[in-house]
């Protein structure tokens, strides 16, 4: 049949393994860039982070530790 090139795929061909483990190694790269450049933002603002615990906890415990206002009548 002339009509059928050579160059012409049926559809039946299995997709080549490599382009998985393309895609996979992509994704881990990226999430690994996401990892790392978290991990950096916390080491850098580790004051921040120390502070913004430190609050929570002071939130947490607020009727021992702020005395904020006036006294309350017991």
């Amino acid at each position: 049949m002339p009509f059928l090139d050579a160059s012409m795929s049926d559809g039946l061909e299995q997709p080549d393994p490599h382009h998985y483990l393309e895609k996979f190694m992509a994704i881990f790269d990226l999430m690994r860039a996401l990892v790392t450049l978290i991990y950096m933002a916390l080491k850098r603002y580790n004051i921040i982070l120390s502070l913004l615990v430190a609050s929570m906890v002071v939130s947490k415990n607020s009727d021992e530790i702020l005395c904020i206002g006036p006294p309350r009548s017991i």
